[in-house]
């Protein structure tokens, strides 16, 4: 995982603020991703909501160790060591008006940090100690969300509107980078520090130190989802009137094997599970097939258009992104429909804009990590970056950088060894053995 330099408040400060752009809308479209127009958008602006600051207002710098001391950046409006309240106050307070009594949205002592400093970051909701959705410490959208301490520091973006990788620190800003990769799908960490973007005629590789291109295979026709197996080999997904095919390719380009599901001619995502099997979106259905070609079970996914990506869980579940369904369904073994998270109808569904449920990874939490796409809508005003509980309650929310429109990947880099091939037989990114 890339370095984490210590923040500063002015750090802190400048991941806060996100502008927003006019509406225009565009269809979801079939080859290079929801469909195709090129905007370049904003650079490497941060994506507010990620990361506050642990222990602001608390035990080395601001207020005293009781957390308290104003609302101005490094604990101004105390001196270091002072009291000011009991320990843990005004931190549970929410702050104050806004954060903690003091003129700056940074408020220390019972902003993002928690009460009297203490390691609980983001919690509290809908933004600490200000406005829902600003207000103390980390995030503009406020991180946290009802639950408990969810944060996220490192993220490795793709934005098919723009046609470009992100590299999002919240932590250090300073590191964010934007490469103009131009239209793809699909993207994985594939060790020695690269990350790997789908192409439509296979794939490119790029440094996640710099953004710099660093490989990639072509010669693919067709290509509209690729991922690395344990093997070493990369499936690329075509589809046509032949069926889906599922190429298996080499490093030098040489298709190895294929497996073709006849009767479908639409796919996104394609994933290999634990048991051997192969998971596959197509369009409106979301289906496990064997490595001969055969269909062993499928559903018809409810409000499913574009379905993005569906996963077989290690407790035998299913779990399918259903595009512009804008929701994240799990489902047990035999497909029936056990849950629905997210969708039009959610708690805070007006700020959100759920337009496009694409990509998402099961946590390690048991959280499932989602992309909420905005299908090459040119607006700033949604949140993209979405992580709910097993109970579908929304625990985080970050809003994608300032003129970053329409998000299909994303993956949470925090405590992951990017020096691995990373993959996900069960829905959690694990390396590959």
């Amino acid at each position: 995982m890339l370095a984490k330099p210590t923040r500063s408040p002015l750090l802190i400060a400048l991941s806060l603020a996100l502008a927003s752009a006019a509406a225009a809308t565009a269809g979801c479209g079939s080859s290079s991703s929801p469909s195709g127009g090129f905007d370049t958008g904003g650079s490497a602006a941060v994506g507010s909501g990620g990361s506050p600051a642990p222990g602001t207002g608390g035990k080395s710098a601001s207020g005293g160790a009781t957390g308290t001391g104003g609302g101005q950046p490094a604990g101004t409006g105390g001196a270091p060591q002072a009291s000011g309240g009991s320990p843990g106050s005004p931190g549970s307070a929410s702050g104050g008006s806004p954060g903690s009594g003091g003129a700056a949205a940074t408020g220390t002592g019972g902003s993002d940090a928690g009460a009297g400093g203490q390691a609980v970051t983001a919690s509290g909701g809908t933004g600490v100690g200000g406005k829902p959705g600003g207000g103390t410490g980390g995030a503009p959208v406020g991180a946290g969300g009802k639950g408990g301490p969810v944060t996220h520091n490192e993220l490795i973006l793709y934005d098919d509107a723009g046609g470009r990788l992100l590299y999002v620190n919240n932590a250090n800003p300073s590191a964010n980078w934007t490469n103009m990769s131009g239209s793809g799908r699909d993207m994985q960490l594939i060790g020695g520090g690269k990350v790997m973007l789908g192409k439509s005629d296979g794939w490119d590789e790029y440094l996640l130190s710099t953004g710099a291109k660093s490989g990639g295979v072509h010669g693919i026709a067709g290509t509209q989802t690729v991922h690395r197996m344990a093997d070493g080999n990369t499936i690329c997904a075509t589809a046509g009137a032949g069926g889906i095919v599922l190429k298996m390719v080499d490093a030098t380009g040489q298709v190895k094997s294929m497996i073709t599901y006849a009767g479908f001619n639409y796919v996104r995502m394609a994933r290999p599970t634990a048991a051997g099997t192969f998971m596959v979106a197509a369009d409106t259905v979301a289906f496990e097939g064997d490595a001969t070609g055969k269909v062993l079970s499928q559903a018809t996914i409810p409000g499913g258009r574009h379905t993005w990506k569906a996963m077989r869980l290690a407790n035998g579940n299913f779990a399918v992104t259903s595009g512009y369904g804008a929701t994240l369904l799990v489902y047990d073994s035999t497909w029936k429909l056990l849950q629905t998270m997210g969708g039009k109808n959610q708690p805070n569904a007006a700020a959100i804009a759920p337009e496009f449920y694409a990509d998402f990874h099961l946590m390690p939490n048991g959280n499932f990590f989602v992309v909420n796409s905005q299908a090459d809508r040119t607006m700033d005003n949604s949140i993209q970056l979405l992580e709910y509980d097993p109970s579908g309650a929304l625990v985080w929310q970050q809003k994608q950088p300032t003129g970053v429109h329409s998000l299909e990947e994303a993956i949470v880099l925090d405590g992951l060894d990017t020096t691995k091939l990373y993959i996900e037989p069960e829905g959690m990114l694990i390396p590959a053995p």
